[in-house]
């Protein structure tokens, strides 16, 4: 009996701790949030609606290894944010219309500029053709699955982590406090070319001017996403990429 009593203390003061999440360490609270999305869209992947992936890569971000490790990554990323001065992504007196809004209209902006790209050059049939594939498209439902939790991936790989860890490191160390803002920005403008550099094995095949736009405009998405991170915090981040997928790869899933 005295051990079933310990057992639901226990329950009871994990139950507390999670309740009180949001208020003491709301980033942190926002990236577990988006993990449970993750693991739930993982499981209807891989039990509901199966997918026929594009390369095997694809498939491996459902796997439960991969959201343990991104799920741990985007923790302490999300950890260092709060230690940095990122704003909490809810609340604070923010309307959900002014910190949602503009990341949502600019990510549908640069979604279909990027798809009006595609449809002029054809960029996505050169790098299919390049590498022996029929098609770099998963047409939607299932592509909306893929490339929302590719968001979360990208978002732990070129700006959760790397941009509070790198700002911690030059301004709270080296800088001891000052010149926090300074330094965001150049460490923004830095991450921000890390998806286009990491992705330019793909982008070499493509002429030199559609080359150059694709760049430009993974660059200024990524910039974009950083300055929302920095203003609102991670979510209007995340939203606006999934307001880019949503053109590029919803909508213009059928026009490229």
């Amino acid at each position: 009996m005295r051990a079933q009593h310990q057992h639901h203390s226990r329950i009871a003061l994990v139950w507390q701790q999670i309740r009180r999440l949001p208020n003491h360490a709301p980033t942190v609270a926002a990236w577990l949030g988006c993990v449970a999305v993750l693991a739930l869209v993982g499981l209807i992947v891989n039990t509901v609606l199966p997918i026929a992936f594009v390369h095997p890569a694809q498939a491996a971000l459902f796997s439960p290894l991969a959201i343990v490790i991104v799920a741990a990554l985007g923790l302490l990323g999300a950890r260092l944010a709060e230690r940095t001065g990122f704003p909490a992504p809810f609340g604070n007196g923010v309307s959900p219309l002014r910190r949602f809004g503009v990341p949502v209209a600019l990510g549908l902006g640069l979604g279909a500029l990027f798809l009006l790209t595609d449809i002029v050059s054809g960029f996505s049939r050169l790098q299919a053709a390049a590498f022996g594939l029929e098609t770099v498209i998963i047409p939607p439902p299932g592509g909306l699955l893929v490339y929302g939790a590719g968001a979360l991936y990208s978002d732990v790989l070129f700006r959760l982590l790397p941009l509070p860890l790198l700002l911690w490191l030059v301004s709270s160390l080296l800088l001891r406090g000052h010149h926090q803002q300074r330094s965001f920005w150049v460490l923004a403008v830095f991450t921000a070319l890390l998806e286009p550099l990491a992705q330019s094995p793909v982008t070499l095949i493509l002429p030199p001017l559609t080359f150059a736009a694709v760049l430009a405009q993974q660059f200024a998405g990524n910039l974009a996403q950083a300055f929302f991170f920095r203003r609102y915090g991670l979510l209007a981040s995340i939203v606006l990429r999934l307001a880019f997928y949503l053109v590029y790869d919803g909508f213009g899933a059928g026009l490229r």
